[in-house]
């Protein structure tokens, strides 16, 4: 019985022990690039709305230039952090190449991939605080 009980807690340490996953506070630099993407979507879905390629391109521009530190902050801290963010520099910058190309499908399907990546990654790895503030987790 004795022998039992040890196995069994040797086990429970060992299982709690493979992945703690802690919520953090995101460090300035992501914090601000996230703000930057998020103040660009009002105006990227009424350029695309209205069909306004000049605007687009705008935009994308400003999801491209803050893509780089979030894919920093995920490498090597979450593969599926990453895999998001790359997805999400990909659309933005195929967005981009639709709109000087003044393909109107082509910003649509790309800027809707850009919004369902982005909540992807947040759905997965954001939490709400009582604050209205974010942690990643």
């Amino acid at each position: 019985m004795r022998r039992t009980l040890i196995v069994v807690v040797i086990g429970i340490v060992g299982g709690l022990s493979l992945k703690v996953t802690t919520a953090e506070k995101a460090p300035d630099a992501y914090v601000a690039a996230m703000k930057s993407m998020a103040a660009a979507m009002p105006g990227l879905n009424a350029a695309v709305k209205e069909t306004d390629f000049a605007a687009v391109i705008t935009q994308a521009t400003v999801l491209i230039d803050a893509m780089p530190v979030v894919q920093s902050y995920w490498t090597g801290k979450d593969t599926d952090g990453l895999k998001l963010a790359n997805a999400a520099a990909k659309a933005a910058a195929d967005l981009r190449v639709a709109a000087a190309l003044m393909s109107g499908d082509g910003i649509e399907y790309s800027a809707k991939e850009v919004t369902e990546l982005c909540g992807q990654c947040h759905a997965a790895h954001r939490e709400r605080l009582a604050d209205g503030s974010f942690q990643i987790k």
